[in-house]
């Protein structure tokens, strides 16, 4: 599935991509299969019930919970991001603020802006015109992955 194209041209670094396709894990658990511009995969995201931590992430490096923060599996009590729900959606740690809007109206595959500090960073939306088969995200690619993917995961469930 060929998802740069649907984003290439906002002029973001090809290098920030990131694309998820939707998988059933088992038939109590949905998530993603998510991979980066290289075509490799950098991780698995489940959305869990009944838990502290409703997303879990699964990479080489490490796991990730998450709800409104995002905390290492290993450190539970330390916050790597947080999630704020204003018009759009804000991300705030020590990376700074990052906040995605939509744009106005109605569209079929909606496209999530995302300033980093008030600058351009990155756009996000649905793979797919009448289907939605996954989520492509690009964000600078200095923005630590884990955060990155915690702002796939939300991004996927709210639209």
């Amino acid at each position: 599935m060929d998802a740069w194209p649907q984003i290439q041209n906002a002029g973001f670094d090809f290098s920030g991509l990131l694309y998820s396709v939707w998988q059933d894990f088992s038939s109590t658990q949905l998530g993603m299969i998510v991979k980066d511009c290289q075509d490799q995969q950098v991780a698995k995201i489940r959305y869990r019930t009944a838990a502290r931590g409703w997303i879990f992430i699964e990479t080489p490096d490490g796991n990730f919970e998450a709800d409104v923060s995002l905390r290492a599996v290993s450190d539970g009590s330390h916050s790597l991001c947080e999630f704020r729900r204003l018009s759009g959606g804000t991300y705030s740690k020590s990376l700074g603020i990052l906040e995605s809007r939509p744009p106005r109206g109605l569209h079929l595959a909606t496209v999530f802006e995302y300033t980093l500090n008030g600058t351009p960073a990155g756009a996000s939306r649905h793979i797919g015109e009448w289907v939605d088969y996954g989520r492509m995200l690009v964000l600078p690619p200095q923005l630590p992955l884990q955060i990155r993917l915690f702002v796939l995961a939300l991004q996927a469930r709210r639209s």
